[in-house]
C-alpha cells in the first residue's frame, strides 16, 4: 500500500486502538492495518470479525473498552449506521481526552453515522476514501475532511488476475441487508425487481445469476424465494474476485463501486422510485425501480 498522509498523521502515535463493527467499514480499516506498524489492540463486533481474520490473517482478541481507551494515545474508528458501537468507543474517548480518527467508508448517513446521545459527536479528524464523499462530508460537518486512497480498492488492484474464457455472461447480485435489524421484507423485494429485470437482459451467451449474501444477514434468508424460480441461482463462494463477473447488481451496494472499479457494468436497485441515488453517479450504469 502506497504511504499516503494518512500514515503520516498517525506516525507520532505509538499505542492505537482499532474500533469496528459493519462489514463496509472493516473492509478499510482492516486493509489499512495492514500497513499500520504500531502497536495495535481491538474491540470488533458484528461482521467486522471475519474482516479482520480473513485480511490480518489471525484470531483477534478483544480488549474490555475501558482498558482499551486507557491504554491506547489514538483510537482509529470505522463508521456504522445500524450499530452504537463505534459511537460509543467515539464518545467515551472524547469524554477521557483522546485522540480519535474515524474513517467513512460509504456516502450515505454521515450524520446518524455520529449522532449520540442527542449530540453530534467531533472525532479529532475524519477521513474519506474518495473525493465524492470527502466532499458531502464537508457539507454535512463543515470542518476538514481528509482523504486517504481507499486500501481496499488498492490491495484488489495489486492481484495477478487472468480472466478466463467463459461460456457464460455471469452476474453477480450483492444484498446490502436494508433490513438491517428491523423485520422488514426491504431485501427480497429488491432482489425480486432484480430478477424481472434480468430475465429480460438478452446477452450473446447463456447467463449465470450468483447471489452474494451481505456478512451480517443470515444464510438462508433468501432459501424460500430461491426454491420458487425456474432456474438455478449459484451462491457466491466466500473467497472470489469480482472480475470474474461481467455485471453486478444491488441497491446501494459497495460491490457496485468495486465492480466498476474493474470495468463491469453495474445495475442499482432502488427500494421505491422517489429514493435518491446515493452512489455517485460514476459508479451507477443502470437504475430499476
Amino acid at each position: 500500500m502506497e504511504k499516503s498522509g494518512f500514515f503520516k498523521k498517525i506516525k507520532k502515535y505509538k499505542k492505537i486502538a482499532i474500533i469496528s463493527h459493519d462489514a463496509g467499514g472493516a473492509e478499510i480499516l482492516s486493509s489499512l492495518c495492514t500497513s499500520i506498524k504500531q502497536k495495535k489492540k481491538y474491540y470488533l463486533k458484528g461482521p467486522a470479525k471475519k474482516k479482520f481474520k480473513k485480511n490480518l490473517k489471525k484470531n483477534i482478541l478483544n480488549f474490555k473498552k475501558k482498558k482499551l481507551i486507557s491504554w491506547s494515545d489514538l483510537i482509529i474508528t470505522s463508521t456504522s449506521v445500524n450499530s452504537d458501537l463505534e459511537k460509543r468507543f467515539i464518545n467515551c474517548a472524547l469524554l477521557n481526552n483522546k485522540n480519535v480518527i474515524s474513517i467513512l467508508d460509504h456516502w450515505v448517513k454521515y450524520y446518524e453515522r455520529f449522532f449520540f446521545k442527542k449530540k453530534l459527536l467531533k472525532p479529532t479528524q475524519i477521513w474519506a476514501v474518495d473525493k465524492e464523499a470527502q466532499a458531502l462530508a464537508k457539507k454535512v460537518f463543515s470542518r476538514k475532511i481528509y482523504l486517504v486512497k481507499n486500501p481496499y480498492l488498492n490491495n484488489l488492484e495489486k492481484k495477478k488476475y487472468f480472466r478466463k474464457k467463459n461460456k457464460f455472461v455471469n452476474f453477480l447480485f450483492a444484498s446490502d441487508n436494508i433490513d438491517g435489524k428491523n423485520k422488514t421484507s426491504h431485501d427480497i423485494k429488491v432482489f425480486e425487481k432484480f430478477l424481472k429485470k434480468f430475465k429480460k437482459i438478452k446477452t450473446s451467451k447463456p447467463k449465470k445469476l450468483f447471489f452474494k449474501t451481505h456478512p451480517s444477514e443470515k444464510t438462508n434468508k433468501y432459501e424460500n424465494l430461491f426454491k420458487k424460480l425456474d432456474f438455478k441461482i449459484f451462491k457466491c463462494k466466500k473467497k472470489f474476485d469480482i472480475r470474474e463477473f461481467d455485471f453486478v447488481a444491488g441497491h446501494q451496494s459497495m460491490m457496485l463501486v468495486v465492480g466498476k472499479n474493474f470495468g463491469l457494468k453495474t445495475i442499482n436497485i432502488k427500494v421505491k422510485k422517489s429514493e435518491k441515488n446515493f452512489l455517485p453517479k460514476k459508479y451507477i450504469d443502470v437504475s430499476i425501480f
